[in-house]
């Protein structure tokens, strides 16, 4: 056996990745893939499932959940980048075979979540309607997303604490767990809204009932999710004692995390930024939400088909780096990034072929409204290039973030994504009156460049393991005391 094995774990979670190091490298990824892709498709059928309600109640209901979501996605923003630091340090940690690690930023990261959960749930509930004023809602649509955004926001701590234990789960070899977890929130979840919806009684025909069903799914995700949590801790057992008190370990547990989540955060906000621009510019071009709806259509669509297989390959890749990077091995580490942004690039094609070729299949499935379904159909026509492009960019971006070089996928995602990308499409679609033809010109080109200059950058560097000086001494400190065999 080799000496990285921590000792009293059932379960062996580092010995788990580590052994698969050996292993054929998309053997490894496509074991972490699976249950990653299969857990995140179950969560992303409650986007769909509210979608095809909404479909029900006209397209106001339609643009208000996709403006809701957008806020919902703002939570999932803030949470990932949280998620992204706490994966990134407890993959190193478990790469350099130090559990006790492992255990303080897990808990730290899931303080962090409540609070912020918590905090957002505060703003949605006094400034939902401001927020949605400056997407251009108004009138009747205004008020039915403000509610719908409001009654969504009291599942927002459970929520942000889920994402953080899904990266707790899948950094430790834990993919079953991640599973469970999803698939339980998208049950709980789905059940509820469907039975609210065909129930007899029309008081619950509305998307409010929609918004309950989440709060209550990932309530009792949550619940099952802590219980696992605790068992993980069983199994990685304190075993050095800490140098100073436990109150001041806490904080720099937390101020690391917070360090490398900001630049993580930030470049998830600028995708985030790149949507609220982008619905604005289709209000201007069509203030009627038509175009509006068709964008959220596209969006949810694009997520279920590509983006989330493709952020599940991205989290099998940073499991991969982080891993290896912890352990040293950086030539290895960059070597395999960069072979699983290419796997990434050609299996996203089927998607997009798919999306492109079917576009005038999907729509109708979607909307009620012809003009709806026809803008739907225009905008998913550039997904069959688009998507391989954002699949080889993403990977490499998930790969720095795992070496904890968060700050260069940050400022790229700021300029191609929210600069370049919004001011090329308002010049083609408003100042040359493109129309649509005009937003997908500029989604082409702009990942175009994006992938580009990633590309360039990622070449240039090595993966080294850049853990902040407050962890490195530590683990520095207490390797050999925890470790040797």
């Amino acid at each position: 056996m080799s000496h990285g094995i921590i000792p009293g774990s059932n379960s062996h979670a580092c010995m788990q990745l580590q052994s698969s190091s050996s292993a054929p490298l998309l053997k490894t990824c496509l074991s972490l893939f699976f249950p990653l892709a299969f857990s995140m498709i179950s969560s992303s059928t409650v986007g769909i499932v509210d979608m095809y309600l909404a479909s029900f109640l006209g397209n106001r209901a339609q643009a208000a959940v996709g403006l809701g979501d957008q806020l919902l996605f703002l939570l999932m923003v803030i949470g990932s980048g949280l998620a992204t630091a706490c994966g990134s340090f407890v993959s190193r940690s478990a790469g350099a075979a130090m559990p006790e690690h492992c255990r303080h930023y897990a808990a730290a990261s899931l303080y962090i979540g409540g609070a912020i959960g918590i905090f957002s749930t505060i703003l949605s509930i006094f400034w939902a309607a401001d927020f949605l004023k400056f997407l251009g809602a108004s009138g009747n649509l205004l008020s039915e997303s403000s509610s719908y955004v409001i009654y969504t926001s009291l599942g927002n701590p459970s929520f942000i604490v889920l994402l953080c234990l899904s990266s707790i789960f899948r950094s430790l070899a834990k993919t079953r767990q991640a599973v469970y977890l999803w698939l339980l929130c998208a049950a709980v979840s789905n059940a509820l809204s469907l039975s609210a919806f065909f129930s007899p009684f029309q008081s619950f025909h509305c998307l409010n009932a929609l918004a309950f069903g989440w709060d209550i799914g990932v309530s009792v995700a949550l619940i099952f999710g802590i219980q696992q949590f605790k068992k993980i801790l069983k199994e990685l057992p304190k075993q050095v004692r800490e140098q100073q008190p436990a109150a001041i370990q806490f904080r720099k547990y937390c101020s690391e995390l917070l360090q490398l989540a900001m630049p993580a955060v930030l470049a998830e906000l600028g995708l985030l930024l790149s949507q609220f621009l982008f619905y604005r510019l289709l209000f201007e071009l069509n203030p009627d939400q038509t175009l509006q709806a068709a964008w959220t259509v596209k969006l949810k669509l694009e997520e279920t088909l590509a983006m989330i297989p493709l952020l599940a390959l991205g989290m099998s890749a940073a499991v991969i780096v982080g891993h290896k990077s912890g352990a040293g091995k950086t030539q290895e580490a960059k070597s395999d990034c960069l072979k699983i942004a290419k796997y990434a690039a050609i299996f996203l094609l089927l998607p997009g072929l798919v999306l492109s070729v079917s576009a005038n299949s999907l729509a109708p499935l979607f909307s009620q409204d012809g003009l709806t379904q026809k803008s739907t159909s225009l905008l998913l026509e550039p997904s069959v290039f688009s998507l391989p492009l954002c699949a080889f960019s993403t990977i490499l971006c998930s790969g720095l973030d795992a070496a904890g070089k968060t700050i260069a996928p940050m400022t790229l995602n700021l300029i191609f994504q929210v600069l370049i990308k919004y001011a090329l499409a308002h010049f083609l679609a408003i100042d040359l009156k493109m129309d649509l033809s005009g937003i997908n010109l500029a989604v082409c080109l702009s990942q175009l460049l994006m992938t580009a200059s990633v590309l360039c950058y990622f070449m240039k560097q090595e993966l080294a393991s850049e853990l902040l000086p407050g962890a490195a001494l530590r683990m520095q400190a207490g390797s050999e005391a925890v470790f040797k065999r």
